[in-house]
């Protein structure tokens, strides 16, 4: 509920995909009032607003094995919420680091908090990046999960990929998290490899989850498009073998250390009922 003084009109944001709302308008003073309702477009991706957040969106709405949906409101993505770490003075060697600023305002940690109800807070940026920063800007009660991860084909370096791979992972098993926001510093390499792997997991075709990726473009002028970059994650993991992209993501995740098992469970939490 919120008012709208002089103006006929309001601008309402991160509504869910395929959902049915219901509004209505009063007069301040009157006891008229008008409802009706109206059904969102069902269409992934299911782009989101926070005050200084860029690149926001949710990876649910796409559909996933057996034609089951994935789950929205669970998983989250985005750029920093923080700029990278710097080092004082300006020097270029030695001495130490600040925390980069804060980018997401008040009202968007209000909106990433309550409205979206984020719980966890991944950052997947390297040490350097990430140097002085020991909590999430969302507040101590959202849980901040370090974990350095890399993009495209170097997910199979063991020290940069795959051991980070098996943290991250877990992480998305744990239905306490839930709901998590992960994010490196644009929200389009690091970030969306990872994304690309999770809906991978989860069954969604080969073709969403390059508009996915390709949808970047589209929340942050400054990200321009280098499909070179997807290529090479598509590559490497065609290189696994395997007759669709889910096998292929179930493949590398198996090679990291996960078990089936595991990967059984984080499906069961993220994709919906079958048709």
């Amino acid at each position: 509920t919120f008012s709208i003084p002089g103006r006929t009109w309001a601008y309402v944001t991160n509504l869910e995909l395929g959902a049915k709302y219901l509004w209505s308008v009063a007069l301040a003073g009157s006891a008229e009032e008008a409802s009706a309702t109206f059904v969102t477009e069902a269409a992934a991706p299911r782009l989101l607003c926070a005050g200084g957040v860029l690149n926001l969106r949710d990876l649910g709405g796409w559909k996933g094995l057996g034609g089951r949906k994935v789950r929205q409101g669970m998983i989250y993505r985005s750029a920093g919420l923080r700029s990278g770490a710097r080092r004082k003075g300006g020097a270029l060697f030695g001495g130490s680091y600040e925390p980069g600023d804060q980018r997401v305002t008040e009202a968007g940690i209000a909106e990433l908090r309550d409205d979206l109800g984020v719980r966890t807070d991944l950052e997947l940026r390297t040490n350097q990046e990430a140097a002085c920063m020991t909590s999430s800007v969302l507040g101590d009660d959202v849980a901040w999960v370090h974990v350095p991860f890399a993009a495209y084909d170097f997910i199979d370096n063991p020290v940069r990929g795959r051991e980070p791979f098996v943290t991250i992972f877990r992480t998305f098993l744990e239905r306490k998290n839930y709901p998590i926001l992960f994010h490196c510093s644009g929200g389009r390499d690091r970030t969306g490899t990872l994304a690309f792997i999770l809906n991978g997991l989860l069954g969604v075709d080969g073709d969403d989850l390059c508009r996915d990726w390709e949808a970047t473009v589209f929340c942050e002028e400054s990200m321009k498009f280098g499909p070179t970059r997807l290529e090479r994650l598509l590559r490497y993991l065609r290189g696994l073998g395997g007759d669709s992209v889910a096998e292929q993501c179930r493949r590398y995740a198996l090679s990291c250390g996960v078990t089936d098992a595991e990967i059984n469970t984080f499906r069961e939490i993220m994709l919906e009922g079958g048709d």
